[in-house]
């Protein structure tokens, strides 16, 4: 299964070109992915990199960085769906919501759709110029712990009014 998702991305390049170079424009911290979680790396790099390029050869079409950042920019910027019980995991990658930066004093929340669409409402009255900000994770653990949280999957500091 660690092969559909570089698989799926590539069938977007190859069908959906323009959707394809909006998906590349996102982040993907690789290098810091790499140094952060050495064995999620190999594993990615044996059961993902090394599969779609050998065994579904496409080892001309795509360098192992290439497979690398598709891995990451879903890692990054995409939303879990839920399923229903027994049909495993599903992520999904909204680019609209994947702009939305993080606040633990956010004031606005995400709401996932029935249909897997993504609504942000908001959470209290938002003044005219200020940025729409939701929290990346539950609000209830302490500030170290966020912090940490946030770093290891997404990969910066919270430097919010809470966090200060």
């Amino acid at each position: 299964y660690a092969s559909i998702l570089p698989l799926r991305c590539i069938q977007l390049k190859e069908k959906e070109f323009k959707n394809w170079k909006l998906f590349q424009s996102f982040l993907s911290h690789c290098s810091e992915r790499r140094q952060a979680n050495g064995d999620l790396w190999a594993y990615h790099e044996e059961h993902s990199v090394e599969f779609v390029r050998d065994m579904c050869e496409y080892k001309e079409q795509f360098s192992e960085e290439e497979i690398h950042q598709m891995l990451g920019i879903m890692s990054v910027n995409s939303l879990e769906i839920e399923l229903n019980e027994g049909y495993g995991e599903e992520m999904g990658f909204y680019p609209v919501f994947a702009n939305i930066n993080h606040s633990c004093l956010s004031n606005a929340k995400p709401v996932k759709m029935k249909d897997k669409s993504v609504q942000v409402m908001t959470k209290r009255q938002v003044k005219e110029g200020e940025e729409i900000t939701i929290q990346y994770l539950v609000e209830n653990q302490p500030t170290r712990i966020r912090r940490e949280m946030l770093y290891r999957k997404w990969f910066f500091l919270c430097s919010c009014i809470r966090c200060q």
